[in-house]
């Protein structure tokens, strides 16, 4: 078991100095656009619900009136 550990501490030590600033500048990108797409996602939702809320209520009265 503790040679799986060495091996990942070796790995970090070695990448450490070329692969950690891309990899947090990476992270940071990331992190905003995960913080960005859920209020696109909300506007997004709430105008193609205004859009098809007509249809909607359109429908559910001819079904209604079907019965």
């Amino acid at each position: 078991m503790s040679s799986g550990r060495s091996a990942r501490s070796c790995c970090t030590m070695v990448w450490m100095e070329s692969l950690f600033i891309p990899g947090v500048v990476i992270g940071v990108v990331g992190i905003a656009v995960v913080a960005a797409a859920y209020p696109l996602f909300n506007a997004i939702t709430k105008k193609e619900r205004e859009r098809l809320a007509p249809q909607i209520l359109k429908l559910t009265e001819e079904l209604s009136k079907g019965e």
